[in-house]
């Protein structure tokens, strides 16, 4: 939690500083100023959902009974949620389902995003999603993971609690979709990793 609210601490003391000066400032350094207070908001925006992510997965009871839902309608959600992200970064997603079932929709949403969203951010041109008998894979093109997996699985305990490292995706995201998916009964694995390949395994837990 020190960590976490020492990370959402930097960009929110960053605006406060900023602010200050956006009144003495004209025309297009105002501008400029206005344009980088804006990023920052999100970026503090951003870390607050982490926060909020984490409470939910490691302290906070289920407020409702799970959502039902078949697979193929929860990665079809999340394909939609992250289409501004993939906007943003000009790649393609392509995604396919060979399999269904019925399984804990809310969990296995809040999993898929967060992996899917790394992968986003790191993929030099492609993600794609795949759902086989059992299991959902996520597979980019990015430069693939600059740690062992462990350590990115558990960050509180490795001291790895940023969203990203340097060659790859990393962080709190996929600790979040390995949380989310255990309280269904559910693991994340690792398939491969290698520059211009990584694939992940969501394996969703008690399925109808």
């Amino acid at each position: 939690m020190g960590g976490l609210m020492h990370d959402l601490k930097t960009p929110l003391v960053a605006q406060s500083l900023l602010i200050e000066r956006i009144p003495m400032l004209n025309g297009q350094d105002r501008e400029l100023a206005l344009e980088e207070l804006s990023r920052s908001t999100q970026g503090a925006v951003a870390r607050l959902n982490r926060l909020i992510d984490v409470l939910r997965v490691d302290v906070a009871a289920p407020p409702t009974k799970p959502r039902r839902t078949a697979i193929s309608s929860v990665v079809g959600d999340v394909v939609r949620e992250l289409g501004p992200l993939v906007e943003a970064r000009g790649i393609r997603v392509e995604h396919e389902c060979t399999w269904d079932a019925i399984v804990d929709g809310d969990t296995l949403q809040r999993a898929l995003e967060n992996v899917a969203a790394n992968a986003i951010r790191f993929a030099a041109s492609k993600v794609r999603i795949e759902v086989l008998a059992g299991v959902v894979r996520v597979i980019d093109d990015g430069p693939g993971f600059a740690q062992p997996f462990v350590e990115l699985l558990d960050p509180f305990r490795f001291g790895t609690v940023r969203d990203t490292t340097e060659r790859g995706t990393a962080g709190l995201g996929l600790y979040i979709a390995r949380r989310s998916l255990e309280t269904a009964g559910g693991h994340l694995k690792l398939e491969v990793t290698r520059p211009g390949y990584t694939a992940i395994l969501l394996y969703p837990g008690e399925m109808g």
